[in-house]
């Protein structure tokens, strides 16, 4: 989940105050998965510069 697609929707929940999306918390879901999904991309970034292999990529432990 990518910040643009939570902010698409956090304003369908915005818009329709009754739906599903803003009656079931999806819309604070889908902002949490962008928020960690960045921290992600920057760990990965980070990892990458340093010349370790990014979390996305390593192998699983024990394989």
């Amino acid at each position: 989940m990518d910040h643009e697609s939570a902010d698409r929707i956090g304003d369908a929940a915005e818009r329709a105050p009754d739906s599903a999306t803003a009656t079931s918390g999806f819309d604070d879901r889908a902002q949490g998965a962008a928020d960690r999904n960045d921290r992600v991309i920057i760990d990965d970034e980070d990892d990458f510069r340093a010349g370790r292999q990014p979390a996305a990529t390593a192998p699983w432990p024990g394989r």
